[in-house]
């Protein structure tokens, strides 16, 4: 049946939106104007669909609760920003030496030291919370008092994103004076954490690791072992987060405990939730956590009392309840995360199941099967069938959110998340009882292991899993798009509420199926031929693809490359080629793991055996196997495409520009011929190096040296190169001035079409039977109407001459001008 919407779903969604909305931009005047346009709207939506006879319950006091809630979160809303002024502008006129800092949170490793979230006290105005930064390692519970520097949010994204979780701002504590722990029953709570962990032991192995994580919420040895990155790659993130899952095994561990006491039913739920709040206040009371801790006290208080328990009301008011007592609750991810997947489950979970068990028929066994392995088959298939229908449910709920923190989906998310879920529970359950028992019988050490075995097991599923190719994709769509697409299909399937056949359910599958392998034939078996240089900021990343086959030179720096690989469609690639060991040309590689399956890694002579560690282990986990060198005049066959290595001329150590390989590209194939020369970081010492040789030839397209630095290239050598179009690959409001009006000035003054990554976003160069097209996915340029065969704008497929057709005709380029595109400072 089709599930009831509650007053207080819409009302928390009003609440949200206004929160997040008030808090992200500058101006209240724009959040409020904001907030009432999708009021406005969403309110005509409704009536609209009254009239059409759904929703027959709406109301006038849906508007009025709609209202009251705008009301409410305006108000806590502009008291909280004003208090975190307030807070801003007392650190701004006094000394962080005059102020104390509690640790919030356990502080995690980062490049410079440790950093967590601490409340700053003490001082000359209202306490409030930052980013608080230092050399020790500190735990959740330590005040210390020290010398450093306050640092208010910047007017960015990282900083509105801090401004929406509370957090006012960032402290470097340079020298730290004196350490305390805090007292009172948060200190004797603290001191029990501190005693269940040396308990764990989560230094000893993976599996410990993972227990301190779940049953404490101590993340600093996941984080050290990169456990939380084989949990996130694998889409199971939320199994080692303390939330509502956790909080199940913990109550069913308690009520197990008070069974044996035959406690009264209203003692018994008392000691139930006070043990399990306990727990969540140990665990640092992850919003998450309480939010489930909420719901659980008031259907075990509405059961006492004879009440029917309806989930969407009851998230609806506790999520309500938090987020107008802290509005920094709704910027943060992982409580939005807990309430939206609970919601979903509450609306779609049956639904899908339905849906599901149309595509998988109920067993049947022989009547000659005894009756009782009957029911426990029925009732093993109905337990699948609702473990893979929430697990979508949760995927797809949770898609807009996952892709703004992570930028990809887990497809093995799903089918994963039943087994893994049991043998995570199941060690939790043991895990507890070794906590428990382990400091009064030897048996708790021996429950203790079992718990570390089910772990353990669960951690080499897992392994195996992110070793498969396409474990993880990444969608080329922006936020936006997905979160639109999301929100319509949830409204739809909540109007409509369609009820298919099996027939019906068999035909939709097997058109999505025929699409996905449509999509997939097109991007490999007859992908175009064509040369990208990625858009990955301060960084190279080369695409060079035709067909089936697919390499990729340089990966670009950490975050990007795999973002412009879904841009570009690429499935997978027969190699990567790493011109040399800069961070901002192999960066990405741990990027491409279990995302795009790749066959090897490629470096230059001399260079695998200087290979930092880290990049070691990325290369194995993406081919299995180290990586292979090529030295001098070897050449790497890519369909129609062939790239001849012409430096460097012997074996080099690969940590400086001059060692980067420099590869010339040629194509000929039934699209036409092409030619290009790609750099790496090779500057104007090495093209003199390849005119020694006699390997500088005359190329149609010029991937620029060292992002375009003053000295990449001299005049005469880009006379000599003769190329019709040039690109550099560079960051916006990149530090060191990259393309330099150097580079862009021998460049143009040579003939030579000059653009930036900066400016042009992807270029995509094809071979064609006239010429080389060109293609941009940002705005790019346009030159005069009388060069109109060199027009680069978004979307369109100008034609630059090939080399053979520059050899038959003068060349008229020379003696037109040329724009000049490098990006200005910001």
């Amino acid at each position: 049946e089709r599930p009831s919407l509650s007053s207080a779903l819409y009302a928390l969604v009003t609440t949200i939106l206004v929160e997040r909305s008030l808090t992200w931009y500058d101006a209240l005047s724009r959040g409020v104007v904001f907030v009432g346009i999708v009021l406005l709207i969403a309110w005509l939506v409704l009536l609209a669909l009254r009239r059409r006879g759904r929703f027959e319950a709406l109301s006038g006091g849906l508007v009025a609760c709609c209202v009251c809630s705008l009301a409410a979160a305006s108000m806590v809303t502009c008291v909280f920003l004003a208090r975190g002024a307030a807070f801003v502008s007392s650190m701004e006129s006094s000394s962080v030496s005059r102020w104390g800092f509690e640790a919030l949170s356990d502080a995690l490793p980062t490049q410079s030291g440790f950093r967590c979230r601490a409340r700053m006290f003490g001082g000359d105005g209202p306490s409030g919370v930052i980013w608080l930064s230092c050399a020790e390692s500190l735990e959740r519970g330590d005040v210390v008092w020290g010398v450093g520097r306050y640092a208010p949010n910047a007017d960015d994204e990282w900083g509105r994103a801090s401004r929406m979780q509370g957090v006012w701002g960032s402290v470097r504590l340079v020298v730290i004076q004196s350490r305390a722990r805090v007292g009172g029953p948060s200190g004797i709570l603290l001191n029990l954490r501190r005693a269940i962990r040396q308990v764990l032991d989560p230094k000893g192995s993976d599996g410990r690791a993972v227990l301190a994580g779940c049953l404490i919420a101590d993340r600093r040895f996941l984080v050290e072992r990169d456990l939380d990155d084989l949990f996130a790659q694998c889409g199971v993130a939320h199994l080692v987060a303390v939330s509502g899952s956790h909080l199940v095994v913990v109550s069913s561990f308690v009520a197990r405990a008070l069974d044996r006491l035959r406690l009264e039913p209203t003692m018994r739920v008392f000691v139930l939730i006070a043990l399990t709040g306990a727990f969540v206040v140990l665990c640092g009371a992850p919003a998450s956590a309480v939010r489930a801790w909420l719901m659980s006290s008031l259907a075990d208080g509405g059961r006492l009392l004879g009440r029917r328990g309806d989930a969407v009301s009851s998230v609806s008011v506790v999520a309500l309840s938090m987020t107008l007592m802290d509005p920094a609750l709704s910027g943060q991810a992982g409580f939005l995360l807990s309430v939206t997947c609970v919601l979903a489950l509450s609306l779609y979970s049956r639904y899908v199941a339905y849906l599901i068990g149309l595509l998988l028929p109920d067993v049947r066994l022989p009547r000659s099967v005894p009756s009782e392995v009957r029911i426990r088959l029925r009732s093993c298939h109905k337990d699948v069938v609702d473990g893979i229908a929430a697990s979508l449910v949760c995927l797809v709920a949770s898609l807009p959110l996952v892709m703004s923190m992570k930028g990809s989906v887990s497809l093995v998310g799903p089918l994963l998340g039943l087994p893994l879920s049991a043998l995570i529970s199941l060690g939790m359950s043991a895990g507890l009882a070794g906590a428990c028992l382990s400091a009064v019988f030897p048996a708790g050490r021996v429950s203790l292991s079992l718990a570390e075995a089910f772990v353990t097991l669960a951690l080499r599923l897992m392994g195996v899993a992110s070793q498969a190719p396409l474990t993880s994709i990444v969608l080329g769509t922006s936020t936006d798009a997905v979160t639109l697409t999301v929100l319509l299909l949830a409204v739809a399937v909540l109007v409509v509420w369609p009820l298919p056949t099996a027939r019906t359910m068999r035909t939709v599958l097997f058109l999505l199926l025929g699409l996905a392998v449509n999509f997939a034939l097109l991007w490999t078996v007859f992908a175009p031929a064509r040369i990208c240089v990625l858009d990955v900021g301060q960084g190279d990343a080369i695409l060079v693809q035709d067909g089936w086959h697919a390499i990729l030179v340089d990966t670009g720096p950490d975050g990007s490359v795999a973002k412009a690989l879904a841009r570009k469609h690429v499935l997978r690639l027969d190699a990567v080629v790493l011109t040399h060991l800069h961070d901002d040309h192999y960066g990405g590689v741990d990027d491409l793991v279990g995302v795009v399956p790749c066959g090897r890694v490629i470096v230059a002579q001399g260079v695998a055996v200087n290979v930092p560690p880290d990049l070691e282990e990325g290369i194995r986990h993406l081919t299995g196997k180290p990586c292979e060198e090529v030295s001098y005049k070897d050449v790497i066959r890519v369909g129609g495409f062939a790239l001849e290595v012409v430096w460097p001329h012997g074996a080099v150590v690969g940590d400086a520009n001059p060692d980067s390989l420099i590869l010339a590209v040629s194509y000929q194939g039934k699209s036409g011929t092409m030619s290009a020369l790609l750099t790496g970081d090779a500057e104007e010492e090495e093209l003199d190096g390849l005119i020694a040789s006699g390997d500088l030839p005359d190329v149609d397209v010029l991937k620029v040296g060292h992002h375009g630095s003053e000295t990449s290239i001299r005049l005469d050598q880009a006379r000599l190169l003769d190329a019709e179009l040039a690109v550099a690959s560079a960051g916006k409001d990149n530090s060191y001035g990259h393309p330099k009006e150097e580079c862009v000035q021998n460049l143009t003054e040579a003939g030579t079409r000059f653009l930036c990554t900066i400016d042009a976003g992807d270029v995509e160069i094809r071979p064609t039977s006239t010429g080389v097209a060109c293609l941009t996915t940002k705005g790019g340029y346009r030159p005069s109407s009388t060069m109109s065969f060199v027009k680069v704008m978004s979307g369109s497929a100008p034609l630059l001459r090939s080399r053979s057709q520059r050899a038959q005709a003068p060349r008229t380029c020379s003696r037109l001008p040329a724009p000049n595109l490098r990006a200005q400072p910001r």
